[in-house]
């Protein structure tokens, strides 16, 4: 009986309940920061939380693709409040440089979600781990 009713629970939680509104939990006002948001998953979670109508802070290396992805979120919810901050976390990142690039611009916004995405690439690293003909 109780494994029965274990089973129509999570049947229950996984496809009939109704998906919680998350923009009135939070607020309307505020926002979601996204770091590593050009591409990739990154990119998906941005284009997730405007269809939901979130406002967003995105964070990348390059200004450009910032941009880009900034028009392409708009085209998605015209309505929202997209910030763009450049800033490339594999140079020199530690307490002293967040406090001085984020710290101040993030305290302007009521962030609250925070999508951590950046990454850095170690693309040479499992190279080094094995001999050559493993790769042959």
């Amino acid at each position: 009986l109780y494994l029965l009713i274990s089973i129509i629970y999570w049947l229950y939680k996984t496809f009939l309940r109704s998906a919680k509104d998350h923009l009135n939990i939070y607020g309307k006002d505020s926002y979601v920061l996204i770091t590593g948001c050009t591409d990739g998953i990154g990119k998906g979670y941005a284009k997730k939380f405007a269809e939901l109508g979130f406002n967003l802070i995105l964070v990348s290396r390059t200004e450009k693709k910032l941009n880009d992805v900034r028009n392409e979120l708009l085209q998605i919810n015209n309505k929202l409040n997209i910030v763009v901050k450049a800033f490339d976390f594999s140079k020199n990142f530690t307490a002293n440089t967040y406090r001085e690039n984020f710290s101040i611009f993030v305290d302007k916004f009521d962030v609250s979600v925070l999508v951590n995405n950046v990454g850095i690439s170690h693309e040479d690293y499992f190279y080094k781990l094995v001999d050559n003909k493993t790769y042959n």
